[in-house]
């Protein structure tokens, strides 16, 4: 069965009229999947409870306005062993920007009040070319979509999205770590796929993590609202929030959530607390892409670390950690060797 279809006839219906086609199509979906109904009753009341007062299709306009302020998509946030290096638009090129989408947004509405209901049938058969950013050990990027959403893609991640979303929905796949400020659009539903759990919202910021080689998949809510999935398992999330998803058991649960310790990452934050030596060195690992090595009679027992370090260099946090651990240290090439204090 095409969820996703579903998903976006549903709610097409919701905001403007279907062709008849698309009634045909929805109608024959609901009939032959019976539990469809039930979904369509539970999404329509997550709809209804949402404030959003923003209308309108920019993900065309947007294309365009991609072009103008950044021929390139991805900015890097930061890289090996140094802190963030900030980049800027120009004023002229912001405001720039701003009039184009004003500008540009109109026409595009105009012209779509033209095109006859009946074509929707047309324009979704056009193949739409698909975008993978991948995010290698100890980088993280930030993404702008074709929709004006930005994301932040931690460190191994990888991000895959049409160069066009549809007239109807927002679909993104997501292997690992990311931050979504969303663009509001209530009219066109925005949904990330990542393993198992399937999460819904119309414009909002949340974190989802869900590396392959870990045990959990997790989704915490910052702002605005969500609807998570796993498969007939439903939960609408308030700001503060999330779910936990276990692959080794396929238990999910509901639990309140420190955001500031679970989105610290996007803004150049590494934190740790009471951290045995193999937690701090793999996380260290991921974020500076290095690779850690004991030399005996060291062993990294006994390790209890707590501290957090914003957009540092490498060797100033290591610097830290040496103090209270009582180790020696030094770095050669992308190898960082602990040997036991002198």
């Amino acid at each position: 069965m095409n969820t996703s279809r579903f998903q976006a006839l549903f709610t097409k219906s919701q905001t403007e009229k279907l062709s008849k086609s698309e009634i045909k199509e929805l109608n024959s979906l609901i009939s032959l999947h019976p539990e469809l109904e039930k979904d369509a009753e539970f999404i329509a009341s997550f709809w209804s409870e949402s404030e959003f007062t923003i209308k309108g299709d920019g993900s065309r306009v947007f294309e365009e306005i991609s072009k103008e302020i950044n021929s390139n998509s991805i900015i890097p946030m930061y890289s090996n062993q140094k802190p963030a290096r900030k980049i800027f638009f120009t004023p002229y090129r912001i405001a720039a920007a701003i009039v184009f989408f004003l500008v540009a947004g109109f026409m595009a509405g105009f012209i779509l009040q033209q095109i006859p209901a009946d074509n929707d049938d047309v324009l979704a058969e056009t193949i739409v070319k698909q975008i993978e950013k991948n995010v290698m050990i100890g980088n993280k990027l930030r993404v702008f979509l074709p929709d004006g959403s930005i994301v932040w893609l931690n460190s191994e991640s990888k991000l895959s999205y049409p160069e066009r979303f549809s007239d109807h929905v927002r679909i993104v796949q997501l292997e690992g770590e990311a931050f979504f400020e969303v663009t509001k659009n209530p009219t066109k539903a925005f949904i990330v796929k990542s393993g198992a759990l399937t999460t819904t919202a119309l414009g909002t910021s949340f974190n989802v993590r869900g590396y392959s080689f870990e045990k959990d998949i997790q989704v915490t809510l910052v702002t605005g609202k969500v609807l998570v999935e796993k498969e007939d398992q439903k939960f609408i999330l308030e700001p503060g929030f999330g779910v936990q998803y276990s692959k080794e058991d396929g238990t999910i649960m509901k639990e309140k959530r420190s955001v500031n310790k679970i989105i610290g990452w996007k803004d150049g934050i590494i934190q740790f607390e009471n951290d045995t030596y193999q937690t701090v060195a793999k996380k260290l690992s991921r974020w500076y892409g290095v690779e850690f090595v004991l030399v005996e009679p060291y062993n990294g027992e006994g390790w209890r670390y707590s501290g957090w370090f914003k957009n540092d260099y490498l060797d100033n946090v290591l610097k830290s950690i040496s103090f209270s651990q009582d180790f020696d240290y030094k770095i050669e090439n992308e190898k960082v060797i602990i040997t036991k204090k002198k």
